[in-house]
């Protein structure tokens, strides 16, 4: 997995007036600080390493992969069971990318927390977790507020799925614990009570006793 290279902040360009295409990019001139000047198709992985590098300079093409990744996953919205290996490609792409381009990729982690949320019993298990390591990795990216986060977390512990359950309680221990490492949050520890409170008095019982457990840890 790659590292995420500091980034510089990039305008809110849309790059409006132009359809995406699809096709492997083909970049004309490289930047100077490539070395080379020849036409070349690049993969996602190869352009996301680059944007990375200098994100003003591929802002065009990062804004084509993202309304792709958009398109997609509102078809996966409308059909869980649409093939998604080419969103999963994009999702990987969106949610590393997501930091250089705080503005162009403002509705991402909304895009992917929708999804997640809106459908998370009828997903395919490898989207299901995938979807929720986006969402973490652009929460430590700076994209996605902690307590945001969170609250979803224990919103999705009624998922049917045991081993994804067990994924969002690791995550919600360890986080709360992260944030409180250094001197104790009280204003989020007090709202992930009253988060809880409201899971106990839920329909979903494994919910309410996952969430109960997140508490008892933090306060041990």
């Amino acid at each position: 997995q790659l590292q995420l290279a500091t980034c510089k902040q990039t305008r809110g360009g849309t790059g409006a007036g132009q359809e995406p295409n699809y096709a492997p990019l083909k970049l004309g001139r490289m930047p100077s600080s490539a070395g080379t000047c020849r036409e070349v198709g690049h993969t996602l992985l190869a352009l996301q390493n680059l944007a990375k590098r200098e994100p003003e300079a591929y802002e065009d093409e990062v804004i084509q992969r993202l309304r792709h990744f958009q398109a997609l996953a509102a078809l996966l919205g409308a059909n869980t069971k649409a093939d998604n290996k080419q969103f999963l490609a994009l999702l990987s792409f969106a949610s590393h990318i997501a930091g250089c381009y705080p503005v162009v990729a403002s509705e991402v982690p909304q895009t992917v927390g929708d999804l997640l949320e809106n459908h998370h019993d009828v997903l395919e298990p490898t989207l299901r977790r995938s979807l929720l390591q986006a969402l973490i990795l652009m929460r430590n990216r700076g994209m996605v507020p902690p307590l945001q986060l969170l609250q979803r977390c224990f919103r999705l512990l009624s998922c049917h799925d045991k081993a994804f359950r067990t994924r969002l309680y690791t995550y919600i221990v360890s986080d709360i614990k992260a944030v409180n490492v250094r001197q104790r949050d009280q204003q989020l520890n007090r709202v992930l009570q009253n988060v809880v409170i409201g899971m106990l008095e839920g329909q979903s019982a494994i919910a309410a006793q996952y969430s109960l457990r997140a508490m008892v840890e933090l306060y041990r």
